[in-house]
């Protein structure tokens, strides 16, 4: 059972209840930045960059979340911060719910945006959100082969509790190993 994408979290289940058959894209980007402000707080180092120009094209993915950590010994005395890009997501109207649309939104959107990050490994994690549906992914640029690797077989839907605790274990998987992932 997911812990932290419950009915029992009333900023998630109003964002959630919102998205309708019918809804614009901007009901799935407030879905997805009610959770990446769930999983990635400010007071915990992190920030969220909503339609943002945050890439080295200047183009403006959905959600970013940024990591932040101090390279000073004494943080209090110094403001010497590093940060990197740890997740990224392309968010679409429950409208777009089709094959070809995920493969649009991945290959047409999603990838170009992870060609553009900044982070010094050109690796982060990712996710294609259509409606309530996602798909979680991890990028390397540097990689040969499979440069966009799926990190889970199919798409999850948050409607479903048993497939939002698999959701929440990814967000809290891209959480922990996000820093490492981008940075090596």
């Amino acid at each position: 059972m997911a812990r932290y994408i419950s009915n029992s979290n009333l900023g998630f289940f109003s964002s959630l209840t919102a998205v309708k058959p019918d809804s614009s894209e901007e009901v799935v980007q407030i879905l997805w930045n009610t959770l990446s402000s769930t999983f990635f707080p400010p007071h915990e180092g992190y920030k969220v960059a909503i339609m943002a120009a945050v890439l080295m094209d200047n183009t403006r993915p959905d959600v970013v979340i940024f990591e932040i950590k101090s390279t000073a010994t004494d943080p209090s005395k110094s403001f010497e911060l590093r940060e990197r890009q740890i997740f990224l997501v392309e968010c679409k109207a429950p409208r777009r719910d089709t094959p070809g649309e995920w493969t649009v939104t991945t290959d047409g959107q999603l990838v170009p945006y992870l060609q553009a990050i900044s982070n010094p490994s050109d690796r982060i994690f990712a996710a294609t959100a259509i409606g309530t549906k996602v798909k979680f992914w991890k990028w390397d640029h540097n990689a040969l082969n499979n440069q966009l690797q799926e990190l889970h077989q199919g798409v999850l839907d948050l409607l479903y509790d048993h497939q939002r605790a698999v959701i929440e274990q990814w967000m809290l998987h891209i959480k922990v190993n996000g820093w490492a992932w981008a940075s090596e």
